[in-house]
């Protein structure tokens, strides 16, 4: 699986399958822009909005969730495992 994110202007992403799927098109980020993302080996996506909110889209890839959290962070990151890591601005 291949996760492409557009860029910060435009906030996009798109979740593609392998082998590719032609049809496949971009997904607009429904709650503003996406400033970073990452995947796991499970295929879950989670970013990080402008606002510095966290998210993760829903495992059927129909919805944003944002976990309950009071937490601003500025990278997230996601192991193997499926865990999410996350860096606020202290580091």
């Amino acid at each position: 699986m291949i996760v492409l994110a557009g860029t910060l202007a435009r906030g996009g992403y798109k979740k593609e399958e392998t082998p590719p799927t032609p049809t496949l098109s971009w997904e607009k980020f429904p709650k503003g822009l996406l400033k970073q993302i990452s995947v796991g080996k499970s295929g879950l996506i989670w970013g990080i909005g402008t606002n510095n909110h966290v998210f993760r889209l829903n495992s059927a890839g129909t919805d944003w969730d944002e976990p309950t959290s009071t937490a601003l962070l500025t990278q997230v990151s996601v192991a193997s495992d499926g865990t999410a890591w996350g860096v606020n601005s202290d580091g």
